[in-house]
């Protein structure tokens, strides 16, 4: 019983979590600006952006394609290179996974900063 009351209250919990929604206060609303701009065009970010974007775009592709060559090799391999295989492939696949990520958090850096 104590666990379907603790496993209730977890899900009561996890869904009021989901569906709450953040609330922006605001003193003055004649100072309120929705859509913050940079007042400069020659900022390092407009000129950094395309840049950015292209080394995001790069980074993804060429994870994703390692990853899939790294599928292929395995589907094909034997049972028994099966096993040193995936002693062999983790530092690949942490690579992929970081060279993606690395790609994504420079996009969300370039969007969020101004």
């Amino acid at each position: 019983m104590k666990k379907t009351i603790t496993k209730l209250i977890i899900l009561i919990s996890i869904i009021l979590i989901l569906f709450s929604n953040n609330v922006l206060a605001i003193g003055n609303l004649e100072q309120y600006d929705p859509e913050p701009t940079i007042n400069s065009s020659d900022s390092f970010i407009t000129k950094a952006q395309p840049v950015l974007g292209f080394i995001q775009n790069a980074g993804i592709i060429t994870a994703l394609i390692a990853l899939a060559i790294i599928g292929l090799k395995y589907i094909i391999t034997s049972p028994e290179g099966k096993a040193d295989y995936k002693k062999e492939m983790i530092p690949y696949i942490v690579g992929c996974f970081m060279l993606g990520g690395v790609s994504l958090v420079l996009g969300i850096i370039s969007e969020l900063s101004f």
